[in-house]
């Protein structure tokens, strides 16, 4: 292949990702501010009626409820190194 064809195809491919996000984010504004009412919950009624946009998540957890309600009340987060770089990266961030 020779250096003509590589940058016309790598120009090729490159319009193709740019076209492809392009139609992503015009989707993405597009549907902004059309929240489904199938996601609402009632807590989120109170004190929210009309929102905007709405994030759902799920996880399912193959176990049964008392024994994973209290693995999540056990949970020590401030043992986590994890934890602990998130909290001093914020703290760096906040006096800068």
């Amino acid at each position: 292949m020779k250096r003509k064809e590589r940058i016309q195809l790598a120009l090729a491919a490159g319009g193709g990702v740019a076209a492809a996000y392009g139609g992503y984010a015009t989707l993405a504004w597009l549907r902004y501010g059309h929240a489904h009412a199938r996601y609402t919950t009632p807590a989120l009624e109170r004190y929210m009626p009309e929102p905007e946009v709405i994030e759902h998540q799920r996880i399912e957890v193959n176990a049964p409820a008392d024994l994973a309600y209290t693995a999540c009340r056990n949970l020590d987060l401030t043992r986590s190194p994890v934890v602990w770089l998130i909290l001093a990266t914020r703290a760096i961030d906040a006096r800068a």
